[in-house]
């Protein structure tokens, strides 16, 4: 199984089953535990608040079977903080970035959560202020 979560319910990819993020939370109920073969979420993390974070990733994991890959992305807060200090990007340009953010993280905070989780860290790509990390749950063998 493929899941695609996101909060833009009108680009979803083909093949993937859609888990929306409706005010900050996903409800992966109908997905069994271990099931998920891949998960795309580039645009979910900027639609999870702070506080509901550790929960989202521990949701997510649990869907996750050996070998699963996970791409994540969002706005990377250290470049756009320095960038902002630095003069480079505007207080107006912050304001349109963050208007519709429920939270903004940096890249070593996601992959501190994905290490916690036992994931992989495969790829870290930057593209301008976002970035997308790749993960997967590695094959385990006893």
């Amino acid at each position: 199984m493929k899941i695609h979560i996101t909060e833009n319910i009108d680009k979803v990819l083909q093949d993937h089953q859609i888990v929306p993020i409706l005010y900050g939370k996903i409800d992966l109920g109908i997905i069994p535990d271990n099931a998920a073969q891949s998960i795309v979420a580039i645009d979910a993390l900027d639609s999870i608040p702070a506080n509901l974070l550790a929960e989202f990733f521990q949701k997510i994991s649990q869907k996750m079977r050996f070998g699963c890959n996970i791409i994540v992305g969002g706005l990377e807060l250290s470049s756009l903080c320095k960038d902002v200090i630095s003069g480079k990007v505007s207080t107006n340009d912050y304001n349109n970035l963050i208007y519709s953010k429920r939270g903004v993280y940096s890249v070593s905070d996601i992959l501190s959560i994905l290490s916690q989780l036992n994931l992989k860290i495969e790829s870290v790509i930057m593209k301008g202020h976002n970035y997308e990390i790749k993960a997967t749950r590695p094959i385990t063998t006893n």
